[in-house]
């Protein structure tokens, strides 16, 4: 979908990330909480976020497999 010039991304939930990179949704919370996936949380006290599809590519141009295996 694009606005204007913007290209406008899906916006995932955890569960989505984590079936789309084959990772547990814990694992999908710790790399948002580590900053190393982009996301946006939906309150000051919630645990929930969301991730847009964007992020989610850079995320996989960006890392390697040996980089999760590590837990780096």
């Amino acid at each position: 979908m694009r606005y204007g010039n913007e290209r406008i991304s899906r916006v995932l939930t955890i569960s989505e990330v984590a079936e789309q990179l084959r990772l547990s949704p814990g694992t999908v919370q710790k790399l948002l909480s580590e900053g190393r996936i982009r996301g946006v949380r939906t309150g000051p006290y919630s645990g929930k976020w969301r991730i847009s599809q964007a992020a989610v590519d850079e995320f996989l141009n960006g890392s390697s497999d040996a980089e999760l295996m590590n837990g780096n």
